[in-house]
């Protein structure tokens, strides 16, 4: 490994550990699995350092990559997707719910979105990934990357007026 690889690789790291964590921790939380898959994840960053372009930010590469460790985790272990959550959420007309019910409601929504809607959502807005990162992660242009998010929004208010009829 060269130099700049192991320097590129620790600015990385430092960067996105974080993120990268708590990216899995929504969805394995389960600590010691989550660790394994961060761990699985930087390793494979390491290993393929190299094939990494220096001109382009490295966080969709690396979301991808823990994103492919994710899908493999689960396969193992479930060899099947993911259960959906429970949509019998309620929102009482009196009274706002306090953030957490929002959060819960959002999330329950959000998984409702088909896999690729999700993703594109979840790293948009949760991982705070900008137009540019997501359209070079989907394979597609900026202009599409604003277009695919105006229209997961609009399912995702259908969604929500779905379940407050």
């Amino acid at each position: 490994m060269q130099s700049d690889d192991r320097q590129r690789f620790l600015q990385i790291y430092d960067a996105l550990f974080d993120q990268i964590y708590h990216f899995i921790f929504r969805r394995v939380p389960v600590l010691q699995d989550t660790e394994d898959i961060v761990s699985e994840t930087f390793t494979a960053v390491l290993i393929n350092i190299g094939s990494l372009d220096p001109k382009l930010s490295p966080k969709p590469w690396v979301f991808r990559v823990a994103r492919n460790k994710l899908n493999d985790y689960l396969r193992r272990k479930y060899r099947l997707e993911i259960a959906e959550f429970n949509e019998d959420a309620e929102i009482p007309e009196e009274q706002p719910p306090n953030n957490e019910k929002w959060l819960s409601i959002a999330d329950k929504l959000i998984n409702r979105l088909e896999k690729d809607d999700r993703n594109f959502i979840i790293m948009r807005y949760k991982e705070k990934l900008s137009y540019k990162e997501l359209a070079r992660h989907f394979g597609i242009t900026f202009e599409n990357a604003k277009v695919k998010n105006g229209r997961i929004l609009k399912k995702l208010k259908k969604l929500w007026a779905q379940t407050n009829n």
